[in-house]
């Protein structure tokens, strides 16, 4: 689950750039308002939770200390499927580079193409 916890951040700037100006100087607002509105009061109360429950005994992930339990086990697949769901995000910026890296071998090859 690390390794693609960051696969949006490589798409930033593609989307960066998508946005009109009007909503690029929002962005740093929305940005800031998500992880320190959302996310970071999001992962206090769970490491919180976490810590009350097990004590200094509390693993690194916390949807396995309740094995068993029917509602975290609905979290672990969630968790699952999100984790599955993420890999065109990394698809999509290897299609991107792979377009760049080849795009004037490709390009040269149609223009050559076109002239038979």
């Amino acid at each position: 689950a690390e390794a693609l916890s960051y696969t949006c951040h490589f798409n930033v700037i593609d989307i960066d750039r998508e946005l009109p100006p009007r909503a690029r100087r929002c962005i740093n607002g929305i940005i800031h308002t998500s992880i320190l509105g959302i996310a970071f009061p999001f992962y206090l109360v769970f490491a919180t939770v976490g810590y009350l429950q097990f004590g200094a005994n509390v693993s690194g992930d916390l949807l396995t200390e309740w094995m068993g339990d029917g509602v975290m086990t609905v979290a672990q697949a969630a968790v699952a499927g999100v984790n599955i769901l993420k890999y065109p995000l990394v698809g999509f910026g290897l299609k991107r580079m792979i377009e760049e890296l080849l795009g004037g071998w490709f390009s040269r090859r149609r223009r050559r193409e076109d002239r038979r």
